[in-house]
């Protein structure tokens, strides 16, 4: 191999180094979640959009770490269920675009996720947390845009004029405390 391969292939590796991001510790202590993303946040592959898989490691097991979730989307900010047997996260692995996101499911004796938050959702989801007992997860997120909205914003090419009304205008997103059941969300969606 010629010194410039070899330099593009040790480039190459050093470019697709997977950090470890967003580590959460199990409630019992004996297992951690975390997500891996490429160290420059480039892209691999001919897709549209990053990937981030989560993994599961043993605290106390040398080369215990598996994957959760198989890398094809963009899975995030795992948090563990309070009885450690869940994780709940975020993922855009609904549609190919990454437009929408949802917060999903995954029980740790099951092999896919499901999601608990409707999978149409293109507002984002910058929190969301267990209730103590574990039966709900509640969730922050803005109002999906009202086809008024959506029209206005095409007509004009997403420009926006502001002007000061008091208080807030219509225009205004604001973030909403939503509350969904783990109980009846595995049947469909109570919120």
């Amino acid at each position: 191999m010629s010194d410039s391969k070899a330099d593009k292939a040790a480039t190459r590796e050093v470019l697709d180094i997977e950090s470890p991001l967003e580590l959460k510790l199990s409630p019992d202590c004996k297992s951690i979640v975390y997500i891996t993303r490429l160290k420059w946040y480039h892209q691999t592959g001919s897709g549209p959009r990053r990937s981030s898989p989560i993994w599961i490691a043993d605290v106390d097991i040398t080369k215990s770490a598996r994957h959760l979730t198989d890398g094809l989307h963009n899975d995030r900010i795992p948090q563990w269920s309070p009885q450690g047997h869940a994780i709940a996260f975020l993922s855009d692995r609904a549609n190919d675009s990454g437009k929408s996101i949802a917060l999903y499911l995954l029980d740790l004796d099951a092999t896919e996720p499901i999601p608990i938050t409707p999978v149409e959702n293109g507002s984002a989801i910058p929190k969301f947390a267990f209730s103590p007992d574990g039966q709900a997860v509640a969730y922050m997120a803005t109002d999906e845009e009202t086809e008024e909205a959506k029209s206005r914003k095409e007509s004009t090419g997403g420009a926006s004029v502001w002007m000061y009304t008091a208080p807030p205008s219509p225009s205004w997103t604001l973030h909403r405390t939503r509350l969904t059941s783990l109980l009846t969300s595995r049947g469909g969606f109570q919120t």
